[in-house]
């Protein structure tokens, strides 16, 4: 497992320093170390990744360099003393680690990890990570050959101090180094600034190096080595980039702090940047690219100074350090490193500034490698079949959706309040018009019906009782008259009491409710929806349908497809419908459009459309595009897609009506 992981890595790697990259990376996250640091026989000094960055300030590079000299091709497992932070030191002060020789001699590398002072592991997992690192170091060993061997460093062969190759040695030589030439491998600008903070920090020994590249007149931090992604409202990444937007008005570069005073204007931003960023020095090298000479002088163009101010300044390194010796001059390296930096970065620059870049790469990929004949040959086809989707004329239309019922339907409604009381059909039952459907109990009529009768009778004894008094003889003539009186009283209201009881019987009649029309019933469990349930007037008990008459279709258009059925109904106000319903949707069925409404409306999901009918041909005309609408089949309110035939349209107009609405409803409509 581990070995394949190892030559995975060397397959991707480009080169061994960006094998022994991937390497260190690996083994940080596998062994969940603090920092490992690699020596190789091609470098000036140790390569370090880290991830605990206060153990990364409190290592004595010393110390890291003789153990890594002392390493064997067996893992062991070993103690660095760190810088002290108290007086009285601890066991906090000792970091613990493991080291092994990863590739022998000549071409040798040996790799150290060392813990997190705060998580040391235990005896078991340390004796399991030596275990994992042997592996690490036969699998390194082996993949390794597959690179080409090493041409050896001068300040490395002549160096018989192992401890002098910490310190970059400041030889030509350095100019042709192949991190340097990485700087060219592409002209991406951030990975371009990315691979110079990375591999400056690496050749000139500094603990940090950021990258800036002007923006307009503004110096922008790009690249941070170590950092995969720069936090650019980060306080440090701020405080970087007013201080160097600062420092480059001297137009020269600058070691800070350094033993010339400084201006106010530099000072401040200085003090703010060296708190934010816990750097101690730091060494800015403005970039400057000439304008003046010309594009074919490469001599010039090889041998000019970045950094002595004339031109145009693309771009800024700051080395950063953390502890240690800090150069108090601008050295050779830094030059050099300056010079292809600049380079790199001018033409990186340049390329981005291409307009249209990314079609222009296109373009060129589709128009190389011989291929203009298929190039022409596609364009071609491609206006063709432009110019044809303008000429060719189709049938458009207009999907719409709605269901199929019978034309002759009524729905059923209580004209009184009631419970039902009694259901005489079920839910498919074929009735006749004047059949018995429901029958409805309303106590209050049952009352009221009772008080009136007993109230009639009552009127009508007390009438018996003064016409009998009137028709004595004995009867005194001014009683006479009074009972008179009294009679026309109680005949009105007798009157007034029958007209009462007349309107009772009446909404007694409707408690009774009956179909309108023959048909079948339509509703579902009604038995268990209605029976002893109360109802209030205008509650739709049950719908009747005739499914052997005449068949509709009810549908809704989408508001914004609406103009089209609008235009083509001018010219024919009965438009052809083409439509499939859902229980049967490899059968289509025509209809013909009736009505349409004249105002939108907001449906139950939300959208506007447009309500429309149709009537459903029985028996089409084209038996062999449709199929005859059976109506014994078909249930009352299936739900349907229909297609509204608007006349004809261009093959691009008809496709495309959605983008040509959008562009005159949005765009054309500004204008």
């Amino acid at each position: 497992m581990i070995y394949d992981r190892v030559a995975a890595m060397a397959n991707a790697a480009a080169d061994r320093t960006d094998f022994y990259k991937r390497l260190a990376a690996e083994i940080v996250e596998s062994l969940q170390c603090g920092l490992v640091a690699i020596e190789a026989a091609h470098w000036p000094a140790p390569m370090m990744l880290v991830k605990d960055e206060s153990l990364s300030k409190r290592v004595t590079r010393s110390d890291l360099k003789g153990l890594l000299s002392t390493a064997t091709v067996a893992p062991v497992a070993c103690n660095l003393s760190l810088d002290l932070d108290s007086d009285s030191p601890s066991e906090s002060d000792v970091a613990r680690g493991l080291r092994i020789e990863i590739v022998p001699s000549p071409d040798r590398a040996a790799l150290i990890l060392l813990y997190p002072i705060e998580s040391r592991p235990s005896a078991m997992t340390q004796i399991g990570d030596l275990r994992l690192l042997q592996s690490y170091g036969e699998a390194t060993r082996s993949v390794v050959r597959t690179f080409p061997q090493l041409i050896a460093n001068p300040s490395v062969a002549e160096s018989t101090d192992s401890v002098q190759t910490l310190a970059p040695a400041p030889h030509p030589g350095l100019a042709g180094h192949r991190s340097l030439q990485w700087l060219h491998r592409d002209l991406d600008l951030d990975a371009t600034c990315y691979r110079i903070a990375n591999e400056s920090r690496r050749l000139l020994d500094c603990d940090r190096t950021t990258v800036l590249v002007s923006r307009g007149s503004r110096f922008k931090v790009a690249a941070v080595s170590g950092v995969a992604v720069v936090d650019k409202r980060g306080n440090a990444i701020r405080s970087a980039e007013r201080m160097v937007n600062a420092a480059v008005v001297m137009s020269r570069p600058l070691v800070l702090p350094g033993s010339d005073p400084l201006p106010p204007q530099i000072q401040d931003p200085l003090e703010t940047y060296l708190d934010e960023t816990g750097v101690n020095s730091a060494i800015v090298l403005p970039l400057y690219w000439f304008g003046q000479s010309s594009e074919n002088d490469e001599t010039e163009v090889t041998s000019f100074d970045p950094l002595s101010g004339d031109g145009d300044c693309i771009g800024v390194i700051v080395l950063e350090y953390f502890s240690g010796e800090v150069p108090t001059s601008i050295n050779l390296p830094m030059t050099v490193v300056a010079t292809e930096a600049t380079l790199a970065l001018r033409n990186s620059r340049e390329h981005s500034r291409v307009f249209g870049l990314s079609l222009w790469k296109s373009v060129g990929g589709l128009v190389g490698d011989g291929r203009w004949p298929w190039v022409v040959a596609g364009l071609t086809a491609i206006v063709a079949l432009l110019v044809a989707s303008m000429v060719i004329q189709i049938d458009h239309h207009v999907i719409a959706k709605g269901t199929a019922e019978p034309s002759l339907r009524r729905d059923v409604f209580a004209t009184i309040d009631g419970t039902v009381k009694t259901l005489h059909v079920t839910d498919g039952q074929t009735v006749k018009a004047g059949d018995m459907l429901f029958e409805l109990e309303n106590a209050e009529l049952e009352s009221r019906a009772e008080a009136l009768t007993g109230e009639i009778q009552t009127a009508t004894s007390r009438l018996a009782s003064i016409q009998s008094v009137r028709l004595s003889s004995d009867a005194d003539p001014a009683q006479s008259s009074r009972m008179a009186i009294e009679l026309r009283q109680v005949e009105s209201e007798l009157a007034n009491l029958r007209g009462q009881l007349a309107i009772l019987e009446t909404q007694q009649k409707e408690l009774f409710i009956t179909s309108p029309i023959d048909g079948n019933i339509v509703g579902w469990q009604l038995k268990r929806r209605l029976s002893d349930r109360p109802i209030t007037r205008g509650n739709v008990l049950v719908s009747v349908v005739n499914p052997d008459g005449p068949w509709s279709l009810k549908m809704q258009i989408p508001d914004r497809d609406a103009g089209a059925v609008i235009d083509a109904r001018k010219s024919n106000p009965h438009l052809p419908i083409e439509f499939a319903v859902a229980t049967l949707p490899e059968s289509s069925f025509v209809a013909q459009l009736e009505e349409m409404s004249t105002a939108s409306r907001l449906d139950e999901n939300g959208q506007y459309v447009i309500d429309a009918g149709g009537t459903i041909e029985l028996q089409p005309s084209d038996t062999d595009r449709f199929e005859t609408f059976n109506i014994e089949t078909m249930r009352s309110g299936a739900d349907i897609t229909a297609k509204v035939m608007c006349g004809k349209r261009s093959i691009l107009r008809s496709w495309f009506g959605d983008v040509f609405d959008f562009v005159h409803r949005n765009i054309l409509f500004y204008f």
